[in-house]
């Protein structure tokens, strides 16, 4: 028997027929297109790829930056639109009768005959106990007592 040689590209070409002949016989055609996309699901760590990674556990951080805040400038605090702060002028109050009233703070008690009801707590007075018989506004939020004078 005679040993044959053929030359380098011979081999190749017939490789490739052999193989190409192959395809055609198991009918598995070849495709251009990409490959499927595969979505990862069990990771246990995350890399470079864009899919989301799911974690299961506890997480921690450990590269927390320390932050140093301190105010710069003076606080300009403001109310918008002033609340109005009051209390109502008590509904017991009658035009003509005198009251004595007692001051927080205060151990003298005024004897007030009151001349008009005003809003939020205001009442307009004549001292009794004056001889002028002053007339002057009271605000009743700032009594300790108000009572009915005895006769």
């Amino acid at each position: 028997m005679r040993t044959v040689r053929l030359p380098m590209f011979v081999t190749g070409a017939v490789v490739l027929a052999l193989a190409g002949a192959a395809t055609i016989l198991t009918g598995v055609r070849p495709s251009l297109a990409q490959p499927p996309v595969t979505t990862r699901t069990n990771q246990d760590f995350p890399d470079f790829n864009t899919d989301p990674v799911q974690t299961i556990g506890a997480v921690t951080v450990v590269n927390e930056p320390l932050v140093h805040a301190r105010q710069a400038d003076a606080w300009v605090v403001s109310v918008v639109g002033q609340p109005v702060v009051g209390s109502p002028t008590p509904g017991f109050l009658v035009v003509g009768v005198t009251y004595v009233v007692s001051w927080a703070g205060s151990a003298a008690a005024g004897r007030y005959r009151v001349r008009a009801l005003g809003n939020n707590g205001w009442i307009q007075v004549e001292d009794v106990a004056d001889q002028n018989r002053a007339v002057k506004w009271l605000n009743t939020s700032l009594a300790a007592t108000i009572e009915v004078a005895p006769r």
